[in-house]
């Protein structure tokens, strides 16, 4: 019960994080770059897609590493 305790808690946060990163990432083009809204929506698409990119790896990894290891890493990283 406390490791899926954990594991809950360690997934929400990195949503939490996901979801915050993707609309600060948003308004720091605006600013910073003065990009379009056609422009950040691009930029942002690659961001997202490098995150579902990134899945496939962790599932190779985890069968080197051990999936305990590479979840704590890729939510805690």
């Amino acid at each position: 019960m406390i490791a899926l305790t954990i594991l809950l808690v360690l997934i929400f946060s990195k949503y939490f994080y996901l979801a915050s990163m993707s609309s600060y990432y948003t308004f720091f083009l605006m600013d910073k770059f003065h990009v379009s809204v056609g422009g950040f929506a691009m930029f942002l698409f690659l961001f997202l897609f490098a995150i579902a990119a990134g899945t496939p790896d962790r599932r190779h990894a985890g069968d080197r590493f051990g999936r305990k290891y590479v979840i704590w890493f890729s939510i805690l990283a």
